[in-house]
């Protein structure tokens, strides 16, 4: 028998408690025994979009002005979520690997690397991960800069006071 705080991990489960039975998160956070944020990370984990901002005071963070449920670690955006397999000691999970898990299905190994096909580590729409190993994140990084070689050799780049340009 499943123990109510299991439930939150089910998908079905939360859809169906959120969407159809129009619960709110402190509702289902009174029936489960669970906090709040704790159901809002299993919420953006599940990609189902919390609606309703009045029950935003539960976390210390959250009094916070500043607190926004993230922070910035070279240029990376980590997301406070402790239940994460790939979270760190402090709870918090890089929020590229955190949708690269979810992509591919399964908890990241510390051989997976996570390549940002625009170059912008805050940009982590699926669409812009590339999910590979270190070979293939260093291949693609080559491959990026030989390209820029040839658009420099074409005449379609010029670099002017450091820094390349379109021309």
């Amino acid at each position: 028998m499943k123990r109510s705080s299991d439930y939150i991990k089910d998908r079905k489960w939360c859809l169906n408690q959120y969407v159809k039975l129009k619960k709110s998160v402190k509702q289902i956070g009174r029936e489960t025994g669970l906090g709040i944020n704790t159901i809002k990370r299993w919420f953006m984990f599940h990609g189902i979009e919390v609606i309703d901002r009045d029950d935003l005071k539960g976390h210390q963070k959250e009094k916070h002005h500043g607190w926004k449920g993230q922070r910035r670690i070279n240029g990376y955006n980590y997301v406070y979520f402790p239940e994460h397999p790939n979270s760190g000691k402090a709870g918090y999970v890089s929020e590229h690997r955190m949708v690269a898990s979810k992509m591919l299905k399964r908890k990241l190994t510390s051989e997976d690397v996570i390549h940002h096909k625009d170059g912008a580590r805050t940009n982590n729409e699926k669409e812009n991960l590339f999910p590979t190993d270190r070979s293939g994140h260093k291949k693609a990084a080559t491959s990026l800069i030989e390209i820029g070689y040839e658009l420099y050799k074409q005449g379609k780049i010029k670099l002017e006071g450091g820094v390349y340009e379109w021309i």
